[in-house]
Formats: C-alpha cells, sequence, structure tokens
C-alpha cells in the first residue's frame, strides 16, 4: 500500500511539472505592464523622434503603454547608467543612435558597450550628406579632392564639436583620400550649417533632415552621400564610395538597447515587433521623409553593427590623438 502511494504521489509529480512548464515563463505574455523607453538626448531630436515612433506603434500592438522619458547629458552616459542598474526584464528600454559607437574611444566607460547590455533590433539608418558652401570653387568630391590636395588644410570643414560624427566622418575622409582638411568646431548643427551657407566653412557633413531643404533651396551644394545607397529625398547625390573614395560609408543610425541579461524570448519578441513595424507604408514614409531607411535585422546583426562601429571610430579618434576622457 504504501509503494502504491509514493507511485501515485510521483505521477502527481510529474503531472504537475508537465502543466506547469507550458505556461510557466513570465516572458511568454510580455508586456505585461508599462515598458520605460529611455531616450540619451533631449527631446525633438532625431533619437527621441524615432523613440515616439516607435513606443506609439508598440503601445497599440503589443498591448501595454511604452513610455518615452528623455534623460539627455554627458554624450549619453547618463541614460546608460541609468539602464544597467535596471532589471533585465524588458521593461526598461533604451534608444541609441549612432553616437553610442564613438563613446568608447572619447570616454573611459564604466561598462562594456558590447557585452554590458542587451542588443534589440536597429530601427533605421541613412548617410550623412556632403554639403558645400555655394561659394567654394569645387561642386563635385572629386573636384573637391583635387582641390584639397592642391592646397592642404587650406578647405575648412564645420563640425559639430570634436568627437562628433560630422567631425569624425571629415576625418576620415581627410585619411581615405589622403587629403587635409581645416576642422572648424561648433556648438551646434544650426551655427555650423548658417556658416557654410555664408562661406565662413567650406564643407559640412549634415544630417540630411538639415540639409535636404537647403540643398532644395540652392543654399548648400550637395557632394555626395555617405551611404552606399540612394538617399531617400536626395537620390541625385552621389554615393561618395563610387565618387571618388572607395570603401568609404559613414551611416548615421537609431537602435534599442536592453540592460544585459534580457531572456531571448522577450528581445525576440520586441524584435519581430518592431521588424513588423517598418513594414508599415507610413513607417516608412516617415522615416523616409528624413532621408533614412528602416534598418531591422536580428538582435545579433545589431550586435554586429555596434561592435563594428566601435571599431570604426576608434581607430579614427586614435588617428586624431583624442584622449579618452
Amino acid at each position: 500500500m504504501l509503494n502504491f502511494a509514493r507511485h501515485l504521489a510521483c505521477c502527481a509529480s510529474v503531472a504537475a511539472g508537465l502543466l506547469v512548464v507550458p505556461g510557466a515563463r513570465a516572458d511568454d505574455n510580455y508586456p505585461t505592464k508599462p515598458v520605460t523607453v529611455i531616450v540619451d538626448r533631449a527631446p525633438g531630436g532625431g533619437t527621441d523622434i524615432t523613440a515616439r515612433m516607435m513606443a506609439q506603434y508598440l503601445s497599440k500592438t503589443l498591448g501595454q503603454q511604452f513610455i518615452v522619458e528623455n534623460q539627455p547629458g554627458a554624450a549619453g552616459r547618463i541614460a546608460l547608467q541609468r539602464l544597467s542598474a535596471s532589471a533585465a526584464d524588458g521593461y526598461t528600454l533604451l534608444v541609441v543612435g549612432s553616437s553610442y559607437t564613438v563613446n568608447p574611444a572619447l570616454y573611459k566607460l564604466e561598462i562594456d558597450p558590447v557585452e554590458d547590455i542587451t542588443p534589440v533590433v536597429a530601427i533605421s539608418e541613412g548617410g550623412l550628406l556632403l554639403v558645400a558652401s555655394p561659394k567654394l570653387e569645387a561642386k563635385t568630391l572629386p573636384d573637391l579632392l583635387k582641390q584639397a590636395k592642391a592646397n592642404p588644410g587650406k578647405i575648412t570643414s564645420a563640425t559639430v564639436g570634436s568627437g562628433s560624427i560630422s567631425d569624425l566622418s571629415t576625418a576620415l575622409l581627410g585619411m581615405m583620400a589622403d587629403v587635409q582638411f581645416t576642422r572648424v568646431e561648433y556648438k551646434g548643427a544650426g551655427p555650423a550649417m548658417n556658416d557654410t551657407m555664408a562661406g565662413v566653412t567650406d564643407i559640412l557633413f549634415s544630417s540630411p533632415a538639415n540639409a535636404i531643404p537647403q540643398v532644395k533651396a540652392g543654399t548648400l551644394t550637395a557632394l555626395a552621400t555617405t551611404a552606399d545607397v540612394p538617399m531617400p529625398g536626395m537620390a541625385e547625390a552621389p554615393i561618395m564610395q563610387k565618387s571618388g573614395v572607395p570603401g568609404y560609408k559613414v551611416l548615421e543610425w537609431y537602435g534599442v538597447i536592453g540592460p544585459k541579461g534580457i531572456p531571448a524570448p522577450i528581445v525576440e519578441k520586441i524584435n519581430a515587433a518592431v521588424n513588423e513595424m517598418l513594414k508599415d507604408p507610413a513607417i516608412i514614409a516617415t522615416i523616409n521623409r528624413d532621408g533614412f531607411v528602416p534598418a531591422g535585422g536580428s538582435a545579433a546583426d545589431f550586435k554586429a553593427r555596434i561592435a563594428n562601429g566601435i571599431a570604426q571610430w576608434t581607430k579614427v579618434v586614435q588617428s586624431m590623438n583624442i584622449q579618452p576622457q
């Protein structure tokens, strides 16, 4: 009788296990409460606009509110510290831009920017637009490089601060084309563009959203896009690597990361939802409006994008003799 009771208890235990396992994981029903989406920049910029577009879509499709919180400061490091201190449960995410891959070369970070996070998905990407003052003699990229080689250091490039994407893109062009520019630092994209339009500086690597209206108005000349595909809204801009600088490619992008250790099913659910979002014609039109295209792909793809960007910009920063702070 005792053995029979033990047999029944064993069977009950196995049956209970079979009943619990399929529905036991909390991540199967993710999200069950609001999700915080941190933005490491101030409201109104590209990172913020992209985050709010995604949050609105995911709130509708995943059935919980995705709430955007701006936490700018220290070139994104404050937001990153907050993220790393958050629980790895998928309820705190961070939308970052491509400057995330520049920071490791400029600053002494407290966390590994690849291994101490969970890459989730890339959202959008696009090349910069290399534009020139209408007063500059060169009207094409080959002419610019020819003029730069004939007059080392004479052509000035407006940049949005030391170590910014515009600054590093100028340095990378100088390295790859074997020319020398004099970089002129500004505290914002607006002043840099205004001085380039006025001829105070000669060239500028600009976000397409800022530059395209000025090119169409005739106040700037488009020399090239740094992407390897035509730019939405400015398809006539030559592709730099096909116009005199083979291999040159610089992309701005936005994507989502989380704290290290988010369970794979949650990562896959967010990733799949964002990839589905990027098929929506209205979303595509919104992204294209700023000269970008949908990115998407797997979490592994995004991890590789981050690692490759860090390697590229570290090499450029070291060539400029900038020491990490």
